[in-house]
């Protein structure tokens, strides 16, 4: 039978987070390991239905480790800025300390307008 550990938790939760690490291993405690219903359950904890259901279904996947916060950092950047265009922008601010208004003058691609300019 699962049990949460009586360990005190490390790190503290967001401000919005309504079930902290401990709150998920009793979740996952009372619903695989006493049977209980997840909708019972997740309101006694105050949380709601889906985000008990998302944290069985990642504790199944991964185990204990799942239950851990992630950080919110994106896992690829499909639009990022290509390394060589960052490049010459620095070379840009630094070198020829320009601003985006002179830019266009030393740029061999166009440069879109500011949004902030009537053109």
């Amino acid at each position: 039978m699962l049990t949460p550990t009586s360990e005190p938790e490390v790190s503290m939760a967001h401000r919005n987070a309504r079930l902290t690490v401990y709150a998920r291993r009793l979740l996952i405690a009372r619903v695989v390991g006493e049977g209980r219903p997840v909708a019972h359950v997740v309101k006694e904890l105050g949380c709601a239905r889906a985000t008990g259901y998302q944290w069985l279904a990642r504790w199944r996947a991964e185990g204990d480790v799942g239950l851990v916060d992630r950080p919110s950092v994106a896992h690829r950047l499909p639009h990022r800025t290509p390394a060589a265009v960052e490049a010459r922008v620095f070379q840009l601010l630094i070198v020829c300390r320009l601003g985006p208004a002179g830019w266009h003058r030393c740029w061999t691609c166009p440069v879109a307008p500011s949004p902030l300019k009537p053109p």
